[in-house]
């Protein structure tokens, strides 16, 4: 049996917070759930996600997530929007409540 090389190995962090398809078109950006339903909440990250991938049309699976100042996952924040603030930029640093592209 061989080894695996370390360096080939990847790691991945545990984002708590709603898996979600970003489908943008035309400046517009619907989340849909898992289920295949649409979130309804979440207007201010829905508003900046074409902004920030800056593309016309796109579909990127992600995570919605509320994160604290040491990038931790709050899921009790992103549950009762409890954000304070709703978007800190798509794939920038550490969000307050964003969305994490996922590999």
């Amino acid at each position: 049996m061989t080894q695996v090389p370390r360096q080939s190995l990847t790691r991945q962090l545990k984002y708590d917070g709603f898996r979600a398809l970003a489908h943008v078109s035309a400046g517009e950006c619907k989340l849909i759930s898992r289920n295949g339903n649409a979130f309804r909440s979440f207007e201010s990250l829905r508003a900046a996600i074409p902004d920030d991938l800056r593309a016309r049309q796109a579909v990127v699976d992600g995570e919605i997530v509320c994160l604290d100042d040491q990038g931790r996952s709050q899921f009790n924040d992103v549950l009762f929007r409890r954000a304070k603030n709703d978007h800190a930029g798509v794939g920038q640093g550490w969000p307050v409540e964003g969305y994490r592209i996922l590999p």
